[in-house]
């Protein structure tokens, strides 16, 4: 059998490297000149999809993947705090032992090690067409690369999974997103402790929120004796906006700058305005959310020849945290399918799995973004902004240590 990939995302490569690692012929296709050349930030994998990744890639890589990752303490808790960064609200992690604190760049550029010829970036899919023998993938040359099975890992808008389907498989969730990193060594003061063990949600009125995180890998790790070095990035603090439609439109149209972003930010903490505004505009990435249905059946096409993961089939707003883990292990339940032979009953089955495992992830992400659209109301800036704060000071008199920005 051979496997046709398309898209060099976190999923299809952790399935091509599985697949790989069980023998199976594959090819990955992606658009992008090179693996890392990508958008985002910080990863976080949770315990599933770690485990997942333990069991499907060879020894070296997940070794570097480790030693690339903050270090466990750096994600025990998130809070939810007010836009002046006074906790409300605490949420414990649970799997703080067995999960990756990971840059994007460096997780997908390790997960690419190893494929050589069976990766090919700069090639830009534009649909598929059924053989008498199999599949074909068609690029935007005119080229077609023959297959048995299609892999839908190109992310929201897919172009197969939505060939197959007939219809768009997401939609826009009335939120715009800005996000940006700030070196730590350019920070002439120390980030708040809350940030110290975990990130933070920080919702506000108006129709805006702010998720803030430390990225700090670690600077010294063991040696495997592997062949595969850790990429260990520079300690930096990750922040993203989160805003309405309604609130982004208010300071102009298209891809948000530095200064509209510090007009959102008007009324929260000083320190965050601050370090917002230390930001490389290079490190700066404007981002449009969407988010599967998750209510019905999420892959609605009976094509045994075209199968799909991630955020292709179910994709969810970063608000969750969730997509990066859920394609991982969306990817290694598929590689083991395929392994055991694609027929229709046992991709359906497949299917089936990957709508419960999906549409809980999309559930999930989208609670914090509910949060941030119900601001966007008169009755939600009130709240937000007295009722808030109000709440975060009695928490911070009966349990939690006393700082202040």
């Amino acid at each position: 059998m051979k496997v046709i990939v398309v898209g060099a995302g976190i999923g299809g490569l952790t399935l091509a490297q599985a697949l790989v690692g069980r023998g199976i012929e594959v090819v990955v296709l992606d658009r992008d000149l090179e693996i890392s050349r990508t958008g985002g930030y910080r990863l976080h994998i949770n315990t599933h999809a770690y485990r997942a990744l333990r069991s499907n890639l060879p020894s070296s890589i997940f070794a570097a993947l480790d030693a690339s990752s903050a270090p466990p303490e750096s994600f025990e808790r998130m809070h939810v705090t007010d836009r002046r960064l006074r906790v409300v609200a605490t949420v414990t992690n649970g799997d703080r032992s067995e999960h990756l604190m990971i840059g994007r760049v460096a997780l997908r550029t390790l997960l690419a090690r190893g494929l050589a010829n069976r990766l090919r970036t700069a090639t830009t899919v534009v649909g598929y067409e059924s053989t008498d023998v199999g599949v074909d993938v068609v690029t935007d040359t005119g080229e077609r690369i023959s297959g048995d099975l299609i892999v839908a890992a190109d992310g929201a808008r897919s172009v197969i999974a939505e060939q197959a389907a007939g219809r768009a498989m997401s939609s826009p969730v009335d939120l715009r997103g800005c996000a940006g990193t700030v070196p730590m060594a350019s920070m002439l003061e120390a980030p708040p402790p809350i940030l110290r063990h975990g990130p933070v949600l920080a919702v506000g009125p108006r129709g805006t929120g702010l998720f803030l995180t430390l990225h700090c890998p670690r600077r010294f790790h063991r040696s495997t004796g592997e062949t595969v070095e850790p990429i260990i990035e520079p300690a930096s603090l990750i922040w993203g906006l989160i805003a309405t439609e309604r609130a982004a439109s208010t300071v102009g149209s298209g891809p948000m700058p530095l200064t509209g972003v510090d007009r959102l930010l008007g009324g929260w903490s000083p320190w965050v305005r601050k370090i917002v505004g230390k930001t490389d505009p290079r490190t700066l990435g404007n981002y449009v959310f969407r988010a599967a249905d998750p209510s019905p059946r999420m892959v609605p096409w009976t094509d045994e020849r075209v199968t799909a993961l991630g955020d292709a089939v179910h994709a969810m707003p970063p608000t969750g945290g969730r997509s990066a883990s859920t394609a991982i292990v969306d990817a290694t339940d598929l590689a083991e399918v395929i392994s055991r032979g694609a027929g229709a009953t046992s991709l359906g089955e497949y299917h089936d799995r990957l709508s419960t495992r999906g549409a809980d992830a999309v559930r999930e992400s989208m609670a914090p973004a509910k949060w941030i659209t119900r601001s966007d109301t008169i009755a939600g800036t009130i709240l937000l902004s007295t009722a808030l704060p109000v709440v975060a000071q009695i928490r911070s008199l009966v349990a939690a240590p006393k700082w202040s920005r």
